[in-house]
């Protein structure tokens, strides 16, 4: 298998490297670390390929599959592959100006703690429509998640701009708490209680 990798150079190509010996399965979007010149360079894969019109007596392996998972999907790549060719600018250098600079330098990266808001028993009860004379944007919010599996923060952002003061303060009135994402897989299996 043939890695077609973007490292940041001025030069207008793809550089071709054997897969390294790992038990990462090499996939396009991925970091790599590749031995470039005298130097070693962290690059993106690009692409797979079969074969590779450098020689094989000249052909390097890459060192190190720095991803467990592509930081890119295919539709970035394929963006960043367009914009490279379009501007006829070198495709290391575009994609390196995609990643975060700590990225670039082939830090891990970070995946963020993802959250879901769900509502407790105590919030299924609630009746939104005394709730709304009082504070109609909190039964609002309570209202669709307690229609939901849960509400990711994008979600909750869509529903109302400063949604964080109207969570923390349904959250305080312990009608709905938050669980991590990773563990919402059958959110009705999760046994909710009323905190006392």
């Amino acid at each position: 298998m043939i890695l077609q990798v973007a490292v940041a150079t001025p030069l207008d190509s793809l550089f071709d490297y054997l897969a390294p010996e790992s038990g990462v399965q090499p996939q396009p979007g991925q970091r790599v670390r590749v031995p470039f010149g005298r130097r070693e360079q962290t690059g993106v894969i690009v692409r797979l390929a079969d074969h590779s019109t450098v020689p094989d007596n000249r052909l390097r392996a890459a060192l190190e599959i720095i991803d467990a998972e592509p930081l890119f999907d295919t539709t970035t790549l394929a963006l960043l592959d367009w914009a490279a060719a379009y501007y006829q600018h070198p495709p290391g250098e575009v994609f390196a100006t995609a990643l975060p600079s700590a990225l670039r330098k082939g830090a891990a990266a970070e995946i963020p703690t993802q959250y879901l808001w769900i509502a407790t028993l105590a919030g299924k009860q609630t009746d939104t429509e005394i709730l709304a004379k009082k504070a109609s944007v909190q039964a609002k919010l309570l209202n669709a998640i307690v229609q939901s599996d849960g509400l990711a923060e994008a979600e909750l952002r869509k529903l109302h701009p400063g949604w964080r003061k109207i969570i923390a303060n349904l959250t305080d009135k312990e009608l709905i708490e938050s669980i991590l994402a990773d563990n919402t897989a059958t959110p009705s299996s999760k046994q909710i209680s009323h905190r006392n």
